[in-house]
């Protein structure tokens, strides 16, 4: 779990930060709905968790949730 929480919410502040303030200025509207969309399911962490620390994948599935994250800010 700390690897997807730096991945969405450390390594994406300045865009999460930025995309709140976006969303508070324009009254919500579709901005916020992008917020609360996973990029990992409770399903895959569960899955990834057996064995992490040896996977092999593990960096460059960070860095996806990192770019998911973006994406769904809309913050490339």
């Amino acid at each position: 779990m700390g690897d997807v929480f730096k991945a969405t919410l450390m390594d994406c502040h300045d865009e999460l930060r930025a995309g709140w303030e976006r969303a508070i200025e324009g009254g919500g509207g579709g901005e916020v709905a992008g917020f609360g969309a996973p990029v990992v399911t409770e399903d895959e962490v569960g899955e990834l968790s057996r064995g992490w620390n040896r996977n092999p994948e593990r960096n460059s599935l960070a860095e996806s949730w990192v770019k998911r994250t973006r994406e769904a800010l809309r913050c490339r």
